[in-house]
């Protein structure tokens, strides 16, 4: 091509839009100690992006609650994990919230075996808050689960949301 000739996108381009800001500020998870309606939200006077970041450096957890709750929930966020999952102690303290399933679910695990908590026969659909202030509305499949995590977020919920995910840092923007 001779330097005379047109070239696509240097003549013949649309202009591109000015560029938007996006501000990121870092939270550290609250502890789950903090009372859920007390968590500290920056005055925000732009597009913000805010950073959840794990407390743990072994797993990637998250602290949520749900509305009317007074404390944070360790939350597992798993994505070998294909849907969400809630324990049924922590589900049953919201009996108009859960479900009774049409048709039972095995659980398996990823070695293939069922697990020892027995089939899913409920599912819970609720709001949850993150400290970021953001809300999304989440179904979980009921489950026995251990007591440090009460919640599972798994890969349904990683696509819901499509967070931008630091691996290194076990945080997530979105």
């Amino acid at each position: 091509m001779s330097d005379s000739e047109p070239t696509w996108g240097i003549l013949n381009h649309t202009p591109t839009p000015p560029p938007t800001f996006l501000h990121t500020i870092s939270l550290k998870t609250p502890s789950p100690t903090l009372p859920c309606t007390q968590t500290p939200l920056p005055t925000l006077l732009h597009a913000v992006s805010l950073r959840l970041s794990s407390p743990s450096e072994d797993s990637f957890i998250l602290h949520i609650c749900f509305p009317g709750e007074m404390t944070y929930i360790n939350t597992l966020i798993d994505s070998g994990t294909s849907v969400n999952f809630i324990d049924l102690a922590l589900a049953s303290k919201h009996p108009l919230l859960h479900h009774l399933l049409q048709k039972l679910i095995d659980l398996e695990l990823f070695d293939g075996e069922l697990t020892s908590g027995g089939s899913i026969t409920h599912d819970l659909m609720t709001p949850i808050l993150y400290a970021n202030g953001v809300q999304h509305m989440v179904t979980f499949h009921e489950t026995k689960l251990h007591r440090s995590n009460p919640i599972v977020l798994g890969l349904k919920w990683l696509r819901d949301i499509n967070p931008d995910i630091d691996w290194a840092s076990l945080s997530l923007v979105f």
